[in-house]
């Protein structure tokens, strides 16, 4: 049976399994002491392909297989469980691992990710023992790190993410400098009125209680538009992504909780030093 499939193509040797841990859910990976250009019996060469691959093809034990990609024959030997191997938004798509160490022009070299100095220094240094130089054919030796690698492919989701960051903390500056201006104008319209219901004998909390009453109505009312809002605008942005984490919940309730802690601090604390006045004083006073 032929079937064309689009798929991407990974060059590597025996240990590429093993750096990035890879996963095999059927037959083997390719083994050490095969050269490249030897074939196996069939004529064709030893690869190793995804699920997504599998799944494609239509088969449920595709292991001895053979496939035509650019001219060439491959034998099936083995099937690695789906990994990313492109962005998140990108779907997993068919992809065949091939051995071939003379097409790659990359080393990968996995670390702890301590001393990154010292690691580096090293792996120069040992370069070097191998009989090359720190530049090879005029070509000077580039090196980078995963973190780099996923710094530059999510690099306007991290810019994203620092707007955002930034905005949020102004927006929440301004929410509470709004919430401060208004309890002191709403204080100050009301001094001659908490000093009535001082003198006829109602304690402070019970006038604390009185404001915060009125503010939470407010701040109800406000998250019952922005809650919804927030959620279908964040919601239809993460389905962006073939790959994304389900909304939290909490992630739409701290905001709020924040706010009504800065609003009931702000509250009790300017309406007991207002309390704290000589209520003849505050109604003799125009």
């Amino acid at each position: 049976m032929q079937k064309n499939i689009q798929f991407g193509r990974i060059f590597c040797d025996y240990h590429y399994a093993n750096t990035f841990g890879l996963k095999l859910i059927a037959g083997e990976f390719i083994q050490p002491g095969l050269k490249w250009w030897q074939y196996v019996e069939d004529k064709s060469y030893n690869i190793v392909i995804n699920q997504a691959f599998q799944k494609l093809m239509g088969i449920d034990d595709p292991i001895g297989s053979i496939v035509n990609y650019g001219g060439e024959s491959g034998k099936i030997i083995g099937v690695v469980k789906d990994f990313n191997f492109k962005p998140l938004k990108e779907s997993i798509t068919p992809l065949i691992i091939c051995f071939n160490p003379e097409a790659c022009n990359k080393v990968f070299i996995k670390t702890t990710g301590k001393n990154k100095t010292e690691t580096l220094d090293y792996i120069l240094k040992k370069y070097k023992e191998m009989g090359w130089s720190v530049k090879a054919n005029g070509m000077p030796v580039m090196y980078h790190t995963v973190e780099d690698d996923f710094n530059t492919m999510y690099k306007t989701e991290l810019r994203t993410m620092k707007i955002l960051t930034i905005f949020s903390l102004i927006s929440l500056f301004l929410s509470v400098m709004g919430i401060f201006g208004m309890v002191l104008f709403m204080i100050e319209k009301r001094m001659k009125e908490i000093a009535i219901r001082r003198i006829n004998g109602a304690e402070t909390k019970d006038i604390i209680i009185l404001f915060l009453l009125n503010f939470i109505k407010i701040i109800g009312i406000a998250c019952l538009i922005a809650i919804p809002v927030s959620f279908i605008i964040i919601n239809k942005w993460i389905q962006s992504y073939s790959f994304r984490t389900s909304l939290s919940w909490w992630i739409f309730v701290i905001i709020p909780l924040i706010v009504s802690l800065i609003t009931i601090v702000i509250i009790s604390t300017q309406v007991f030093f207002t309390t704290r006045q000589n209520p003849a004083r505050v109604i003799n006073s125009e």
